[in-house]
């Protein structure tokens, strides 16, 4: 949002239904390793093998002797689907707080949101891995 946080108050502000999930704090706690990914997906199936790969050459780019863990961005918004009775996500509806220039949120205004303030980083990763397998 703080990239253009003038179209975010146009999307909040607007009263379409919408699901925030704040990036740092929330879904940044979705990360693997090189050795998570080696063990559950490495040489499984095509599939499953080609994402480890890909994402395990990722991190060795950042150079091998560095400790490395990857936010894997994209699989939350995914999450909120499959998140029945908040199995994955930890969701609750609240009034939308319009974000301001300074990074900050102004006082809520009278329009509903689906807010996520936490996740259950094994099991959305568990399902995933399921999935995949």
């Amino acid at each position: 949002m703080r990239q253009d946080y003038p179209a975010a108050r146009v999307v909040m502000g607007s009263g379409v239904p919408f699901v925030q999930l704040p990036c740092n704090g929330v879904v940044s706690e979705l990360r693997t390793t090189i050795p998570e990914l080696q063990y559950w997906l490495l040489d499984k199936k095509p599939l499953a093998n080609y994402l480890a790969r890909n994402t395990m050459a990722y991190g060795v780019s950042l150079g091998a002797d560095q400790m490395w863990s990857k936010v894997i961005w994209d699989v939350t918004p995914i999450a909120w689907f499959l998140n029945d009775d908040n199995r994955l996500l930890r969701t609750r509806i609240s009034n939308v707080r319009l974000p301001s220039p300074d990074g900050q949120y102004e006082d809520p205004i009278d329009i509903p949101m689906c807010y996520v303030y936490g996740l259950f980083r094994d099991r959305i990763f568990r399902d995933l891995f399921n999935k995949i397998l």
